[in-house]
């Protein structure tokens, strides 16, 4: 995120987050990843976002139409996907996963909100996972 940040961009988040951003969860979770997860790789302070949005929100850079959709609760409550319309494109983030579940901030019950909420929207890609690709081999 640093790295944007420090091209210009805005760090845009959800309202739904401003208690956790407010937290010792937050300083105690990026203390044990910066630990635990990539031992000397975490070196910044955590980005306070920029631009808080309290539902969903459409708009327009370089000609292109972007929708940030409001897709919470899944992973944590104040999750956010992002359409592009003129590729209909949807990216998803850590709200859809290849292989195991995740870990996850709300229970089990909760999930398929991206599905329902994204439904009106004409998607033809959906990009999930935040993790890197690994390509798989069929074992049949």
């Amino acid at each position: 995120m640093q790295v944007f940040k420090a091209a210009g961009a805005e760090i845009w988040a959800h309202e739904g987050g401003k208690a956790y951003f407010a937290s010792d969860e937050l300083v105690q979770r990026l203390a044990q990843r910066r630990e635990e997860l990539f031992p000397g790789s975490i070196k910044d302070a955590v980005l306070q976002p920029d631009l808080w949005l309290s539902g969903d929100t459409d708009f327009v850079l370089g000609g292109v139409h972007f929708a940030v959709r409001h897709v919470g609760p899944a992973h944590s409550d104040e999750d956010l996907a992002l359409f592009v319309k003129e590729d209909q494109l949807l990216f998803a983030g850590d709200l859809v996963f290849k292989a195991a579940s995740p870990s996850s901030a709300t229970p089990i019950p909760k999930r398929g909100c991206l599905a329902r909420q994204t439904a009106r929207l004409q998607r033809q890609v959906m990009v999930p996972d935040t993790a890197p690709y690994r390509a798989t081999r069929n074992r049949t």
